[in-house]
């Protein structure tokens, strides 16, 4: 098992006893902070931005004798913020209740949440002076914590990795994991775990429901004839938007990708303590398997209903519907080019989807060994449901500028303000 300490740590595995097993060691090392961590009992302290004087701040940090310190050299040094000598951490160390941690990257966004900041502004900050950056840090601390508020954080792998707001309900990995398999040995005994990939910020696997294809796309007959078969993805994080999320997924050849937003527990519960909370996050989770084959119907349905829609100057909607996604360039221009030589005016908004589908098979190919380029990349093919509206990427508007007056049209999918020109709302430009 790999020492999982860097921000940018990675595994990846294709066997499910070994992503459960992971998941097991990570979380009996893992520490959390609830009920009675109060915004008054932390405190940030800066990491000297000289790496060369790191073994001397180590020393002095283990033999302080009102903090313990017990992180490794090596989780210190990859918490340190010198971008010329290759590093590129917090900065930042955080004390609570007598013990200090150096605080991981996965942890800032909740740390500025909290705290009324923006990312932007610990990065700011940070590159300015990381002495400042705790001064300010604590500054909000006392701002926020007068009035007694609450926070629950999580040390895992020798570092702060979430810090989020006291109705935080915690739902352990390895209960997701339990779960998810005695639902497949009572709904599912055939399907099939493909593969498992985790860094500090998320965990994701994806199971493969092949063997129910009948069953679960019985009237979706043109998916199937197609030789599409269903599979569902889970995503865990302590960090991101939501704490547990089921994504129903598509599998064509040996490609998969998600079709929908999923079905997402948020991570706040009611309770009145840590365990209540835990206790209903864990039961929300065990309602949402139950989900899982109308979901991946439900999306089914959603991609048939693309057939309907016709996208004029179909090529220019794909590439920015592409870029809007944030999928990579170069696999979003062979796409679009291939897409180009079949549709070269306009297409159903089901062939544009199908053109995101074939950049994230042009990234599964280039980058075989790249599982989080991959991670990112199927994500957006599943945003390109949910975020895309096809329909209105028909739309035309002028704008004008104003330091020309000319009047050009350009594809955008709403009226907007900009500093150079305004845009004004017309009908659709003829073929």
């Amino acid at each position: 098992m790999m020492n999982f300490v860097l921000d940018d740590a990675e595994f990846c595995t294709k066997s499910l006893d070994e992503i459960a097993q992971f998941l097991k060691d990570r979380e009996n090392t893992a520490i959390w902070y609830t009920d009675d961590c109060g915004l008054a009992d932390i405190r940030f302290s800066p990491i000297d931005s000289e790496p060369l004087l790191a073994a001397g701040k180590l020393a002095s940090l283990r033999s302080a004798p009102a903090m313990k310190f017990s992180a490794s050299d090596e989780a210190y040094s990859d918490s340190i913020f010198a971008p010329s000598c290759g590093y590129f951490g917090s900065s930042q160390l955080l004390r609570v209740k007598g013990n200090i941690y150096p605080v991981g990257d996965s942890a800032i966004r909740g740390i500025t949440r909290k705290l009324g900041l923006y990312d932007v502004h610990w990065n700011r900050m940070r590159e300015f002076s990381p002495a400042k950056l705790s001064e300010n840090l604590n500054n909000a601390l006392d701002a926020f914590g007068n009035n007694g508020s609450k926070c629950t954080i999580l040390v895992e792998d020798e570092k702060v990795r979430a810090f989020n707001g006291p109705n935080y309900a915690i739902c352990p990995m390895t209960d997701v994991m339990d779960m998810m398999q005695a639902w497949i040995r009572r709904q599912c005994p055939d399907a099939k775990f493909v593969i498992a990939y985790a860094n500090h910020n998320i965990v994701k696997w994806t199971v493969d429901l092949s063997a129910y294809t009948k069953q679960i796309l019985k009237g979706f007959p043109e998916l199937i004839a197609n030789n599409f078969t269903p599979a569902f993805s889970m995503r865990l994080s302590h960090t991101g938007d939501s704490s547990v999320a089921i994504i129903p997924s598509l599998v064509a050849g040996n490609v998969y990708f998600p079709i929908s937003k999923g079905l997402n527990v948020e991570h706040t519960k009611r309770g009145g303590s840590a365990a209540e909370r835990s206790d209903a996050m864990k039961e929300a989770v065990q309602k949402s398997f139950d989900g899982i084959f109308p979901d991946i119907e439900k999306a089914a349905q959603e991609i048939e209903n693309l057939h309907k829609i016709t996208v004029e100057n179909s090529h220019t909607a794909v590439l920015r519907g592409m870029k809007s996604l944030g999928m990579p360039k170069a696999q979003c221009i062979e796409a679009a080019e291939l897409f180009a030589s079949i549709f070269p005016e306009k297409a159903t908004a089901y062939d544009c989807y199908m053109a995101v589908v074939d950049a994230y098979t042009f990234v599964t190919r280039d980058f075989p060994d790249d599982y989080r380029r991959q991670f990112a990349a199927a994500d957006a093919v599943g945003r390109a449901i949910v975020v895309i509206d096809w329909d209105k990427r028909q739309v035309y508007f002028f704008t004008s500028n104003f330091r020309t007056g000319k009047i050009i049209p350009v594809f955008k999918e709403k009226p907007r303000f900009y500093a150079s020109f305004r845009a004004q709302k017309c009908s659709a430009l003829p073929n």
